[in-house]
């Protein structure tokens, strides 16, 4: 059986957020929708402009999906994967390539048997080859979760490891490699990462963020660390019981950075500003697991997570659905029109909230084609019987590439 680290493997049911009482609900700027059930529970994500979707799953293995075509095939399964973490693409320097990088902890609950790795893998020729065995400070004892590619700067263009230690007695730590391969420590603060605490997963932010280091948390309350190019470590939010983590590239997205958290039984998707200010994106992206992927498509235009085995989209709200009037009597006519997508693409009108309840996925009211204008206009003649009622309906259609692209939510209320 694969390893269940003994910090990470607290129970989920006790880890239920206190901070969401207070968020920003933005989840009428966001679509999401489940792409496809995977074989077991997705570690991480990485997307590639070929429109290729690779997946690291705890059940050892590392597949790829093509999101043109949906078919599937596996880059590595068993051995030299054990429990795959976070998963990246390399941009090109000289340590990485354009291959893809994977944190990879041991199989071990309650020793440190085994190695944890840093593999660097080829995704053509599956050919495989370790960055890391271990960490600098305990050798051969290591349990790396989370990876994270300098931006440059004070931080250089070395890879940075988070290694959480799972039950090897020693304190998280991170560490970095160079473009030599040489393994140095970063930093370890047993008085803040101490041995109650699980530091999973990494992101950099941007400029806005101080291009600081941001490592994901769900232990202990849950929280994000803040890491600076000095190595000096403090708390950036805390009562999110954090999972996965991911820079923003901007556009639609904002300058946010985007992470995933244990709500009670369930995963929910938020974001995080500049100075600390949460709010929600998905309320209910899947069910509740220790780790989440977290992948932007390299053109901005959609977020990839993976929640348990579930594999589901993300897409900002790029077009603009409006309700006119939107206090709505019986026999009136209400003009529902679309703007800002791509002409005549299909589309489709969807309701996600009837009578307070929420529907996953959503409801299509109406399938259409937008016009030569790229909108979409339609009168609709209220029935009686519809008072106090209220529908969630939102657009989506798809771009000039084929991509998905979404409208607001808008509500409407019957009088």
């Amino acid at each position: 059986m694969l390893k269940l680290s003994m910090r990470l493997a607290l129970s989920l049911a006790a880890i239920v957020s206190s901070a969401t009482a207070q968020l920003t609900d933005n989840t009428d700027q966001f679509f999401h929708l489940e792409l496809a059930q995977t074989a077991s529970n997705v570690h991480g994500l990485a997307y590639d402009a070929s429109e290729q979707l690779y997946v690291a799953q705890d059940n050892a293995s590392l597949t790829r999906i093509d999101l043109t075509t949906s078919a599937e095939t596996t880059v590595l399964n068993g051995l030299p994967l054990s429990s795959p973490g976070q998963l990246l693409l390399g941009d090109g320097r000289p340590l990485v390539g354009s291959d893809l990088v994977l944190a990879d902890w041991n199989t071990e609950l309650t020793s440190s048997c085994c190695n944890g790795r840093v593999l660097r893998i080829n995704p053509n020729t599956n050919a495989f080859a370790s960055l890391a065995t271990g960490n600098p400070v305990s050798g051969s004892v290591g349990d790396p979760a989370g990876i994270a590619l300098g931006p440059g700067g004070a931080w250089g263009s070395d890879l940075y490891v988070m290694d959480f230690q799972g039950a090897s007695g020693f304190p998280p730590v991170l560490f970095r490699i160079d473009a030599a391969g040489n393994a140095t420590t970063f930093l370890v603060d047993p008085t803040q990462w101490t041995q109650s605490t699980a530091p999973i997963g990494l992101a950099f932010g941007s400029a806005a963020f101080g291009e600081d280091l941001f490592v994901a948390d769900r232990v202990g309350g849950g929280r994000i660390w803040r890491v600076d190019s000095s190595a000096n470590l403090s708390t950036f939010t805390t009562g999110y019981a954090v999972t996965g983590i991911a820079k923003s590239p901007g556009g639609a997205f904002g300058d946010y950075l985007y992470f995933t958290a244990s709500v009670g039984s369930e995963i929910d998707l938020f974001r995080v500003d500049p100075s600390g200010n949460v709010s929600l994106v998905v309320d209910n992206i899947g069910p509740a697991h220790y780790l989440a992927g977290l992948a932007f498509r390299s053109d901005g235009k959609a977020l990839y997570v993976g929640a348990a085995n579930q594999l589901v989209i993300v897409v900002p709200a790029t077009m603009t659905l409006t309700a006119t009037p939107n206090q709505i009597a019986a026999n009136q006519v209400v003009q529902i029109q679309n703007t800002t997508g791509v002409a005549n693409m299909p589309a489709v009108l969807m309701f996600d909230q009837a009578f307070g309840v929420t529907l996953t996925p959503p409801s299509v009211l109406i399938a259409t084609t937008l016009d030569a204008t790229g909108s979409w206009n339609l009168p609709v003649l209220v029935p009686a019987g519809l008072s106090g009622l209220t529908l969630r309906l939102q657009m989506l259609s798809l771009d000039a590439a084929g991509v998905f692209q979404a409208s607001n939510k808008e509500p409407l209320q019957f009088l």
